[in-house]
């Protein structure tokens, strides 16, 4: 079966430049990932197209919001990839490190960074408390790992002047904290938002 990758995407691939080896990735990428989620469960979503549609898509919003030229992320609670892989692919002057502790999410990454391929990526096996404060990245994000608000205090220590964090919230912005900038998009009829928190450079 074929899938227009663009369409499954919805309106907020319009936003982007998608060249058609991008489109080929991710088509790839969410093949894989629905052969594996027959086995073990890595996300809810039933279908390549779902997978597209609901977290694919999801990650596009993200890009805007990544600097320009080659830089380090790290994407703390991997899982199923997003937004890691999606970003990962979309950038390849990216540096991007994928910390998840669970064994078999982590032997997926792996799996995804040698088939795709991604030579821009790693995957750790780790938690966000074994990663040194001393660790070197410009943009740290993670979705769905913890409650926005919990995410921004375990990443803050880390915001030093030139770094960035970055999260995803639903319609509820209330719990956010005063200095984090909020930017709205739609997907597939409602509400999300991007979260930042950043320094200027020394």
């Amino acid at each position: 079966m074929t899938i227009d990758v663009h369409s499954a995407l919805g309106a907020l691939a319009s936003g982007v430049a998608l060249t058609a080896p991008q489109l080929e990735s991710l088509g790839r990428y969410s093949t894989s990932l629905h052969s594996w989620n027959q086995r073990i469960r890595l996300t809810g979503a039933s279908s390549v197209e779902a997978i597209l549609g609901e977290h694919v898509a999801d990650a596009l919003p993200l890009l805007r919001h990544l600097p320009d030229g080659p830089f380090r992320l790290l994407d703390v609670g991997s899982g199923a990839g997003f937004p890691a892989i999606v970003l990962a692919l979309l950038r390849p002057d990216a540096q991007v490190t994928m910390v998840e502790p669970i064994g078999k999410k982590h032997a997926f990454l792996r799996a995804m960074i040698r088939e795709l391929p991604l030579p821009n990526a790693e995957a750790l096996q780790a938690r966000i408390e074994q990663l040194s404060a001393d660790d070197d990245f410009d943009v740290a994000v993670s979705r769905a790992t913890w409650p926005i608000a919990d995410w921004l205090i375990r990443a803050r220590p880390g915001l030093v002047p030139g770094r960035r964090i970055l999260g995803q919230i639903g319609a509820d912005v209330s719990t956010l904290p005063g200095d984090a900038e909020v930017y709205t998009y739609e997907l597939a009829g409602s509400c999300r938002h991007v979260v930042r928190l950043e320094t200027a450079p020394n």
